[in-house]
């Protein structure tokens, strides 16, 4: 994976700066920018149209990097509020698991107990297709 993001991020170069020099009279050609605030205009100089390209590029990537920190902000709190539950909730299943086993006259059940040994059942394999027969002894 790491090699195909690679050979793509080669492709996005290659094509900006075949744009670029195939465009070179384009984007070096100085243009007059204009501002018009109704109240204030002011005189901005002729420059290259690239500048505008690269001013333009660069707020781009402060403003995806804003909310990209926000976001990250914003969910590290979420995680560390959603860690702190999931301690609280560790810590209330200890006790009620301690008051379970401490009960007087509750014997508690632990996995590997059967609560009768003397049942009669019958198991079912998960491999079986159907129930295993009983025999009758008479």
């Amino acid at each position: 994976m790491k090699k195909v993001k690679t050979a793509i991020w080669a492709i996005i170069i290659a094509f900006v700066v075949i744009l670029v020099v195939q465009n070179k009279d384009f984007f070096l050609s100085k243009q007059l920018f204009k501002l018009d605030f109704f109240v204030y205009k002011p005189n901005i100089p002729e420059f290259e149209i690239i500048w505008m390209f690269i001013a333009f590029f660069v707020a781009g990537l402060l403003l995806g990097t804003y909310f990209l920190v926000i976001d990250h902000f914003r969910l590290s709190k979420k995680v560390k509020g959603l860690n702190t539950q999931v301690g609280t909730q560790l810590q209330e299943i200890t006790k009620l698991e301690n008051e379970v086993k401490s009960a007087p006259g509750n014997a508690a059940v632990t996995a590997g107990d059967s609560a009768d040994p003397t049942a009669k059942t019958v198991v079912i394999k998960p491999e079986d297709k159907a129930p295993a027969k009983v025999e009758k002894n008479t």
